[in-house]
């Protein structure tokens, strides 16, 4: 009898996996999820699989990988790097349509959607360009073709969905702290973000790379504006992508595992009058959940000062009585000079050591081991990236692994996710997304030893929660 090919053993793994799934769906008494549904993502997951199951989690990593095969191995390889070098007309796309606040107006108008002409002229662009923009994207399974130019929302379309109001539109808003003045629209600041700025710069990565290794090596963004990220978003006239920028953090938040920030730290030690200090801490995504949970624990949320006032704003909008019991305050403070807080019980950094190259996360990690106390501990939160081969167990000796990924070691084949943020990082700011051993090794030259590590899963597409303490303190 003759060997299965790969092309079979890859459908009998992706019919596996939907077995899987449709079983957790059934067990559960909910739908399996329909691409065509435009409801979002319910908080209880009545209306997605149980991503919290390990069982499912494996089944939808294998079905990423198994699908990516299937796919190039059947696909024209010349048509496969085409479609793949032509993925910033897709990133140029979505920004159009979550700029003219397609999926605000398709939600508005109904099951029934809206022919393109209708949506052009609410718009106010030209028709035939909008048509082809929605049908790049429509076939993508963002947004869906009802019928001839006839766009609905979808399950993909409605995460750019701002929840604004027929007339808050007809009031053609322009700032954002009027775009996104609700929770929701946290992910569309995010993924507006992500196809404005940082999109424009990875244009000149290429240049960018090839003066990597120069004693001041520039960024591609630096390419792109003839400036550095903070220093843009200080500039005249770029108030609005400043705000929208501190709002993406949060709506990165927002795509990360609800209950992460939570579950991935020992916040119970401190819950009764701790004292926290989230280091670069945005406008409060990870002090808000740690606040709402723990209501006693004290925290100050450091950045720059303009940063700090939209923090202020925002928190005292969301959690008035922590801001009024000053449970939560507010600080300027640049990470790169020494720590005025000191021997606090827990130092917080999200999503910083990736923003920078490997010295100047040394001199951020040394700035805290120095005001560190012997107690001290710091809370960090950030990718930690596979390889895309398979690959031992060999970096996790003295690390207690906690979560649903339990400290596996996976390929990331077919995950783009993990990879993407760290090109991005090189393209802004010349920093990155590391592995396992790059980021213990990181801050142990800086002085801290990281000790229990949470995962929610094993493929680096979500943050994990990492816990470190003084070395020879």
């Amino acid at each position: 009898m003759p060997a299965k090919s790969k092309l079979r053993l890859y459908a009998e793994e992706i019919l596996r996996c939907v077995d899987v799934l449709e079983n957790d769906c059934s067990s559960r008494g909910v739908a399996v999820p329909d691409l065509d549904d435009p409801s979002p993502i319910h908080p209880n997951n009545d209306n997605d699989f149980d991503r919290n199951a390990k069982s499912v989690t494996d089944a939808l990593n294998s079905l990423t990988t198994t699908g990516m095969l299937l796919n190039q191995s059947i696909s024209n390889p010349v048509q496969s790097v085409r479609i793949a070098a032509c993925g910033y007309i897709v990133s140029a796309s979505l920004r159009c349509a979550a700029e003219l606040h397609v999926v605000d107006l398709l939600r508005i108008a109904g099951p029934q959607g809206l022919h393109v002409d209708d949506l052009a002229v609410k718009c106010g662009v030209e028709p035939g360009h909008l048509a082809q923009i929605l049908h790049l994207l429509s076939s993508q399974g963002i947004f869906r073709e009802s019928a001839p130019d006839v766009f609905t929302n979808n399950r993909l379309s409605v995460v750019f969905d701002k929840g604004l109001t027929q007339k808050e539109l007809d009031g053609k808003p322009k700032g954002h702290d009027v775009l996104y003045k609700n929770p929701e629209s946290a992910a569309c600041a995010l993924f507006c973000h992500l196809t404005d700025e940082p999109a424009k710069s990875t244009s000149y990565l290429y240049e960018a790379l090839l003066e990597s290794k120069s004693p001041s090596p520039p960024t591609a963004f630096s390419k792109a504006f003839n400036t550095e990220l903070f220093e843009y978003y200080e500039l005249p006239g770029q108030e609005n992508r400043l705000r929208r920028f501190n709002l993406a953090q949060e709506g990165a938040a927002r795509v990360e595992p609800e209950d992460a920030i939570i579950k991935g730290f020992d916040w119970e030690s401190i819950a009764n009058g701790g004292h926290v200090v989230d280091v670069g801490g945005g406008v409060g995504a990870v002090s808000l959940r740690v606040a709402e949970a723990y209501p006693e624990i004290n925290i100050v949320i450091q950045d720059r000062q303009g940063v700090v006032d939209d923090a202020l704003k925002r928190c005292s909008a969301i959690n008035p009585t922590a801001v009024q019991r000053g449970k939560l305050k507010f600080e300027a403070h640049d990470f790169f000079t020494p720590q005025p807080i000191k021997n606090p019980d827990v130092f917080v950094i999200k999503s910083i050591v990736h923003d920078w190259p490997d010295s100047s996360c040394l001199t951020i990690l040394r700035q805290l081991r120095e005001a560190a106390g012997p107690k001290t501990r710091l809370f960090a939160v950030d990718k930690i990236i596979p390889y895309t081969c398979d690959t031992e167990s060999s970096e996790t000796d003295g690390i207690t692994f906690l979560g649903p990924a339990t400290g596996e070691t996976k390929s990331g084949l077919g995950h783009v996710l993990s990879y993407l943020p760290s090109v991005l990082m090189i393209s802004v700011l010349n920093g990155q997304e590391r592995s396992l051993k790059h980021t213990v090794s990181l801050y142990r030259k800086a002085g801290w030893e990281i000790y229990k590590i949470y995962q929610s899963e094993s493929q680096g597409q979500f943050a994990s929660q990492m816990e470190a303490r003084p070395i020879g303190a």
